[in-house]
Order: structure tokens, then C-alpha cells, then sequence
């Protein structure tokens, strides 16, 4: 029987060996189950089901799936002594076990896409793609993009940074490994220990300073994986009592359960938020070492094990199938839409795991060992040169009309300038706060009105257009992603610092004509809202509120080329999400009690739910992502706020 892996490298051959530290490699179903517990999350998070806010936290798991798999089978070739060619040996395992459904699937989301993206999404593909066949994906996307962001669901290989992770760290380890086995055996269990805390506090610090390094490098990472291996190598026979197993395995059920409900996007994950998954899945993992606890017996059950062993493929599949599906439709997806994309990938992933996995993994023909070379190499040079075609020929944007083509650039818009990005406009998931720059921001004159503009995105994309439509006045920023304009802000730390220093320290100082407070408000703000505009007054003549904006399932600058490109007049309304005009009356009742100007977003683009104006008089688009303003947009919505009276007072 055989052990099928976790979602990016999942698992090895299974062996009734036992190694000298006590581990027992018989095939264990339990583990088979966990790995159902740790993809279906993942695939459920990505189709936006309920009560899984933090799917995403199967990753964590499969990470510690894979760190003790892969030890327990290494300990396997170096003890009681070391095979010759083991290192031959381990890496002819990975390719067989992960190479086939990976490169299948990079090579079908290559053909797909043709028929699906824009020449500038398949251009970024094309990227991704030749990033993956390197197993660097994890660096290519911490260098472009954010896990969390509405933008990256048009890029149908974003999954692969976890197996670029694991590839990174199997290029390190088994070499650490051996040395420790020869040379400091008897310390190996405190030496894996040591690095995995020593990779959970930097893990920790770069999740608060720099939380894109912390979720994608691997030295960030590796601790989750070095959980596992702790487990492989270190007997912990004093602990292995059957109540304390059952305490274990339970525990461990909810530690995970508790991360997949209440976890969310955009928290400060993975940092020690991370533990919880990583330390439950530590837990089941142990107490399943002994298979009549009621863990491992659930676990065990056909249904789990079944998902198990085809996780890996799983994994692989839904994600591109998600995106592709979703791109073509343009619109929210229905939950009837999202249970059928959910039994269509488990469908591809049996298909692909009994046709694609198994007969490479397998293959006992002439010559195995050439085989698995001469076919890994194949796949990779097909796959290298598919997606390298695709960038020399920028997409290959002949198949597009000029018109669709130029909407589509606005789906990678530059907002360096506009939004005075990594200066005024801090990202908080990259930059730090010494990456603020007051003497440009924050810097008062005496013979202009000055206004401060304070808030996260939404804010930075109003500044070009005040900065030269506010005539007379003086247009000062702090903003920054990951927070809300309040005085007691909670959320990224970089972020909660700018905010800081601009209410508590700036303002203070130095105390001006007009607050504007903008952001991506929630209802839970309100409270907040009201005193911080009560602060602000102190300090300010007038103080301005903007409200919510309205929000797209996908780009609008996508969805106005999709339109472009099927002869459609508009995007479909059904692409709006979220009721922001209910939201917007919240927001007004708030800040107007509070004595604040309130100025409205939503209706300055939108007369009703489905009539929004999407272009500018000039065909571009007035959003270029799901909310975010272009600069002409931004100039459309201050030439609504004037013509209503918004910025009377700031005149006066």
C-alpha cells in the first residue's frame, strides 16, 4: 500500500521499516485523512464557502504532513547505516511523485489561458509559469503580488508557491539531516528543535515587519516543516499514554478547526497565528502513532482517506479550474456554480491522480531511473519553452481588438505615481514605517489651505486628483494598507505607526484647514469613527469623511475588456458585490452626527445597484481593480463631490 503526500510534495512510499528513533513508516490512513482535513479547507476557502475564513491554513497542515513523511523516510536510508545513492534515491521519489500532475497542469493552464486571458494576464501567466518549472514561484510572486489580493485570481498558478517551498527546503535538508545524523546524533532532536524555533521567531518578526517575506521564503516557513521531522525523529515515548493521545488528537482537531473558522484574509498570518495549525495537525500526527485513539479512527474512515489520497492532485486542479471558470462567467459565482466547481476538481483530481500520477510513479518498465530522466526533462523543456514563447510575445496579444487590448492594461495599472506609492502610501505587507517620508507627506505651507488626507488605499487614490483639482490648498498624506484612519487603528503594524504618528504627533504640531478620512470601511468602524472625528476637530477647521466605495467581484478594467471582447455594452451588474449603498447610509449617519462633511463615493459613481458609470468621458476606466480609482476616475468623483457642495467648506 502507499502513502500518498500533502498538497505540494505529500507524502512517500510507505514502509513497514522502523528507524532508530522509533518511528514505525507502516501506511498509516490517519495521515491519508489529515491530509483530506488540510486540502479540503484550502479548496473551500479559494471558492469562497462559508464558515472557512481561513482555509488558507491548510497549507500549514500539509506542511507538517510533509516535513514528517519525508525525515521518516530519510532516517530510513541513513540508519542503522547510510545507503549508498540515497540522495539519488530521494529525489528520483519527488520527481515521480510530483512532477506528472504538475506539469500537466501548468501545461493545460497555459491552453486554457489562451483562450481566457488577456495578452497582459497571459503574459503574467507565462511568468508564473516558468517561475514554477524552476519551483520559485514562491520568490516570483513575493517580488509581484499579494496571496490576499482580489488581483491575484486571474493567475491560475498561484498555488504553486507552497510547492516551491518545499522544494527549496528539500534542497537544504537532507543534507542538515545527514550531517546531524553523522556527527551530532545524539543532539538531533535539539538541533531540529532548535532551527524550528529559530525559524519561528524570525517566522514571527518578519510576519510584523514585513509579512509577504514571512508568508512566502521558505526560512520562514521551514519551522512548519521542522514540526513534522521533530515528530520523526524524536520518540516521545513518556508521552505516549492512551488518554494523553486522546487529549492530543482531539486537541489538535480543534486547534485546526478553530484556524479554518475563525481565521481571515489579511490578518497578520502566518506569525504565531500560524502555530495553531501547525501545532494541531503536530498533535494529530502523534497521538495517531497509536491508531485506536478516536482520532485516528476518524480519520481513518474510507470518505477521508479517499480525499487523502487524491489531495495532491487536488490541490493542483481546483485552483486553475476556479479561476478559469470564474474569468469566463465575469460575475459572482452562485453557491450551486461553486458546489459543481467543487465535484468537477474532485472529478479531475481522481482522473489525474489515476492516470497522470500513478502510472509515472509506478512505472516499472525498461530502464526506470532514464525513464524518470528522460521524461522529467522532457516535461520541463516543453513547459520552460511554452511559457517563455508566451513572454517574448507579450501574451500574444494579437488576439485581442486594440480597444480590449488597452482596457486590459489598466488591469495592471501603475499607482506608483498617483498614489505616491513607498513614500506617502505605504504598504505595510512590504515596506516598513521608516519607508514613510514626512518631509515629503506632511509638509505645511503657510501661504496655501493645508489639508491632510489620512487613510489606507482608498485614500492614496484620491491624491493626485485633490493634490490638483482642490485649488488653493496644500494636499498632505499619510496613508497606508492594513489599517483604518483611527486614532486607536488596529491591524498591520507599519501601518498602525503611520497612522499613529499622524494623529498623535503630526496633527498636534501642527494643526490644519481640513482632515479627509477615507478608507474601505465596515459597519465595526463606526464607533471608532465618531471619536476620531471628534479628535480630529480638535485640530481642524473641518474634517471630511468619504465613504464607501462600490466594489467588483473581479478588476473592472477586466471586466470592461470582457465586455469589450463578447460585443457587450457594459459589464454585468451582477459583478458588483456587497451592499455598498446600505453600508454608505451607515458610514453618512456616523460621520454627520458626529459633526463631520460627509462626502459619498458610491453615489458620486453609481445612480442605482445597476447603474454605475464605469469610464470616463474618455474611455478609461474609472476603476482599475475590484474599488480602486484610476486617476481620471478620482478626478470624476471630486467634479461630483464639488458639484454637490462637498468641499464648499474648505472654500469658505
Amino acid at each position: 500500500m502507499t502513502l500518498t503526500s500533502t498538497e505540494k510534495t505529500m507524502g512517500e512510499t510507505a514502509s513497514s521499516d522502523a528507524n532508530r528513533s522509533g518511528v514505525h513508516l507502516a501506511y498509516r490512513p490517519d495521515i491519508d485523512g489529515l491530509r483530506s482535513l488540510a486540502v479540503l479547507p484550502v479548496v473551500a476557502y479559494h471558492l469562497g464557502l462559508p464558515f472557512v475564513k481561513g482555509g488558507f491554513v491548510g497549507v500549514d497542515v500539509f506542511f507538517v504532513i510533509s516535513g514528517y513523511l519525508i525525515t521518516g523516510i530519510l532516517m530510513r536510508d541513513f540508519e542503522p547505516q547510510l545507503r549508498p545513492g540515497w540522495l539519488w534515491r530521494f529525489y528520483e521519489r519527488r520527481a515521480r511523485r510530483i512532477f506528472p500532475a504538475f506539469f500537466t497542469v501548468i501545461l493545460v493552464s497555459l491552453f486554457v489561458g489562451y483562450f481566457v486571458l488577456f495578452p497582459i494576464e497571459f503574459e503574467a501567466l507565462g511568468k508564473n509559469a516558468i517561475a514554477a518549472t524552476l519551483f520559485a514561484s514562491n520568490i516570483y510572486l513575493y517580488a509581484t503580488s499579494n496571496y490576499f489580493d482580489v488581483s491575484t485570481n486571474t493567475n491560475a498558478l498561484l498555488h504553486t508557491w507552497s510547492l516551491a517551498v518545499e522544494e527549496q527546503f528539500y534542497l537544504l535538508f537532507p543534507i542538515i539531516l545527514l550531517l546531524l545524523c553523522r556527527h551530532a546524533r545524539r543532539w538531533l532532536s535539539l538541533s531540529i528543535f532548535a532551527l524550528g524555533m529559530l525559524s519561528l521567531g524570525l517566522c514571527v518578526f518578519m510576519t510584523a515587519y514585513q509579512a509577504e517575506a514571512a508568508f512566502y521564503i521558505v526560512f520562514f516557513r521551514m519551522w512548519e516543516l521542522l514540526a513534522g521531522s521533530f515528530l520523526a525523529v524524536t520518540p516521545l515515548a513518556f508521552l505516549r499514554k492512551r488518554f494523553l493521545c486522546e487529549i492530543a488528537g482531539l486537541g489538535g482537531l480543534i486547534l485546526i478547526a478553530a484556524a479554518v473558522y475563525f481565521y481571515y484574509a489579511n490578518m497578520n498570518f502566518p506569525g504565531i497565528w500560524a502555530a495553531a495549525p501547525v501545532f494541531g495537525a503536530a498533535a494529530i500526527i502523534f497521538a495517531g502513532s497509536d491508531n485506536r485513539t478516536l482520532t485516528a479512527r476518524l480519520l481513518s474512515l474510507s470518505p477521508l482517506v479517499f480525499i487523502g489520497r487524491i489531495s495532491y492532485s487536488l490541490y493542483l486542479w481546483h485552483w486553475p479550474i476556479i479561476v478559469f471558470y470564474h474569468l469566463h462567467v465575469g460575475r459572482v459565482l452562485s453557491m450551486e456554480e461553486k458546489w459543481t466547481l467543487f465535484a468537477i476538481s474532485t472529478a479531475a483530481a481522481y482522473i489525474s491522480w489515476r492516470f497522470v500520477e500513478q502510472p509515472f510513479r509506478f512505472y516499472k518498465g525498461p530502464n526506470p531511473r532514464r525513464h524518470v530522466v528522460v521524461t522529467s526533462s522532457a516535461a520541463f523543456a516543453i513547459t520552460a519553452a511554452a511559457a517563455a514563447f508566451i513572454v517574448f510575445t507579450s501574451g500574444m496579444g494579437w488576439r485581442f481588438s486594440p480597444r480590449v487590448d488597452e482596457l486590459a492594461q489598466y488591469i495592471q495599472y501603475d499607482d506608483t505615481v498617483a498614489y505616491r506609492r513607498g513614500s506617502c502610501f505605504i504598504d505595510s505587507h512590504r515596506d516598513s514605517f521608516e519607508a514613510f517620508r514626512p518631509s515629503t507627506c506632511l509638509q505645511p505651507e503657510a501661504d496655501r489651505r493645508n489639508v491632510l488626507l489620512i487613510g489606507d488605499s482608498h485614500a492614496a487614490h484620491y491624491w493626485q486628483a485633490f493634490a490638483d483639482g482642490l485649488q488653493g490648498s496644500n494636499v498632505m498624506q499619510a496613508t497606508a494598507s492594513g489599517c483604518k484612519p483611527l486614532t486607536d487603528t488596529l491591524g498591520e503594524r507599519t501601518c498602525v505607526s503611520v497612522m499613529r504618528y499622524a494623529f498623535t504627533e503630526f496633527l498636534p504640531r501642527n494643526p490644519v484647514d481640513a482632515v479627509i478620512l477615507s478608507a474601505q470601511w465596515h459597519e465595526r468602524d463606526m464607533a471608532m469613527l465618531a471619536s476620531t472625528i471628534a479628535y480630529a476637530k480638535q485640530f481642524s477647521r473641518e474634517v471630511y469623511v468619504i465613504g464607501p466605495i462600490v466594489e467588483y467581484d473581479q478588476s473592472l478594467a477586466r471586466l470592461l475588456a470582457h465586455a469589450e471582447a463578447n460585443g457587450q455594452t457594459a459589464p454585468d451588474p451582477a459583478a458588483r458585490t456587497g451592499d455598498k449603498d446600505i453600508l454608505d447610509l451607515t458610514v453618512e449617519e456616523a460621520a454627520t452626527k458626529a459633526g463631520a462633511t460627509y462626502l459619498s463615493s458610491y453615489r458620486a459613481l453609481c445612480a442605482s445597484r445597476r447603474d454605475c458609470v464605469v469610464e470616463t468621458a474618455s474611455g478609461i476606466p474609472v476603476q482599475w481593480d475590484y474599488s480602486h480609482l484610476t486617476v481620471e476616475g478620482a478626478r470624476y468623483a471630486l467634479t461630483q463631490f464639488t458639484k454637490t457642495g462637498g468641499f464648499s467648506k474648505l472654500a469658505e
